[in-house]
């Protein structure tokens, strides 16, 4: 009986501690969290990437890649979950090629930041490329 005892207790234990670090880093993250990108360049844009800053840990974080093509005055829009940056401060860094007019193709890639913020559930930042 007292092995059961002990075997149940270090099970319940490891259980507690497991799920203790996994509720951690599930609170680390701002959830729904939306990206809203606004296109007024003139022309169709490609975005083909968005990052995030990570201060804590000195990187960005890749959260979208892709060819997400916007027309010219419209705004697309990425709900996101953005781990480790729950009410820390951060930016988006977007990585955008715009279409050549006239012409077919695209020119070379650019970017832009959005500037700093701090994220938090539910919240959401514009980044509007001129």
């Amino acid at each position: 009986m007292k092995t059961l005892k002990t075997a149940l207790t270090t099970t319940v234990l490891a259980l507690g501690m497991t799920m203790g670090n996994a509720a951690f880093a599930l609170g680390d993250a701002c959830n729904d969290f939306d990206i809203r990108v606004r296109n007024l360049t003139g022309s169709e844009i490609k975005v083909t990437k968005v990052e995030y800053a990570d201060y804590d840990r000195g990187i960005y974080r890749t959260e979208i890649r892709g060819n997400q093509r916007i027309d010219q005055g419209d705004t697309h829009v990425w709900e996101r979950r953005l781990a480790h940056v729950d009410n820390d401060r951060t930016n988006l860094r977007v990585s955008y090629r715009v279409k050549r007019p006239n012409r077919v193709g695209f020119y070379p890639e650019r970017t832009i930041n959005s500037g700093d913020f701090i994220c938090r559930d539910h919240g959401s930042r514009f980044v509007t490329i001129r």
